[in-house]
């Protein structure tokens, strides 16, 4: 794996199709498209214990990891 490159994603669900977010989700901008998305709680945790990265639902889909 080169430098930069990610091992794989977590996905954040989009506002567009959660509109309401659980309790201790926060809403966030994904750093690819900019589209309004949740973070939960955990999404920190498991981007460095996984070393992945965070995307919306369309990014983590479209890319799979392979920005």
């Amino acid at each position: 794996m080169k430098e930069g490159q990610m091992n794989g994603v977590v996905c954040m669900p989009l506002l567009r199709n959660v509109p309401v977010g659980r309790p201790g989700w926060e809403l966030t901008t994904c750093p690819t498209c900019g589209a309004k998305c949740w973070r939960d709680p955990y999404t920190d945790e498991i981007r460095q214990l996984l070393g992945v990265n965070a995307l919306c639902t369309n990014c983590g889909l479209k890319y799979g990891g392979k920005l």
